[in-house]
């Protein structure tokens, strides 16, 4: 039997129970950088800095990798000096985040996604006959975060993971439905406009995370 090939990991693996269960291993680390790395470029901001991403790229801190990997910032950083010695990645910290690129980023990527788009096309070809059909079938379906995506993005934003556990909870327990009874659509816009409230920032001197 040959072990060559591919195969497809989703994102949506996250959500699974056993995925953040234990302590990583250094192999699940690696594999969870591949799917933390951006396929296409990508900007977001940290206290108003602005982070931009290439493909290939991901932006995250050592703290926020030591949480998700239950190891601590001293094991983070030694690994992705191997990692980087080996000349598997590059990366580099500032003030705002750590930027880590994955090297050969299209060894990993390139043949399965030219498969993926084909597969698009062909699809596209069978199921749209005009272009009326466009803006729908360009629509993404949306699905419910997880209480891990909803503390990753208050973090993201500098307020306490504590807002967010209440933001998600009230939100669960509602069926994700707003208190007018109304399906939350964008769920990082209610965050927004209802929870980023001045009060619920992290103050800078607490805020290890972008130091």
């Amino acid at each position: 039997m040959s072990d060559d090939g591919w195969i497809k990991v989703y994102r949506q693996i996250w959500e699974n129970p056993l995925y953040f269960a234990e302590r990583f291993t250094k192999i699940q680390a690696w594999i969870d950088l591949l799917l933390l790395t951006n396929h296409k470029p990508n900007t977001f901001y940290i206290r108003g800095n602005a982070v931009n991403l290439e493909r290939g790229q991901t932006g995250r801190s050592i703290l926020t990798l030591a949480e998700r990997w239950k190891w601590n910032q001293r094991t983070v950083k030694a690994f992705l000096n191997q990692l980087q010695k080996e000349e598997m990645i590059q990366y580099r910290t500032n003030h705002v985040t750590t930027v880590i690129t994955i090297l050969k980023y299209e060894t990993y990527q390139s043949n399965a996604e030219q498969t993926t788009k084909q597969n698009a096309e062909q699809s596209k070809n069978r199921m749209h006959t005009n272009k009326n059909d466009k803006n729908e079938k360009n629509e993404k379906k949306y699905s419910n975060p997880t209480l891990i995506e909803v503390k990753e993005y208050f973090k993201l934003k500098g307020y306490t993971p504590e807002t967010a556990s209440k933001a998600y909870d009230y939100y669960e327990a509602n069926g994700w439905k707003d208190r007018n009874n109304k399906p939350v659509k964008n769920w990082k816009q209610k965050m927004i406009g209802v929870w980023f409230k001045p009060e619920n920032k992290i103050p800078a001197e607490d805020n290890p995370n972008w130091k």
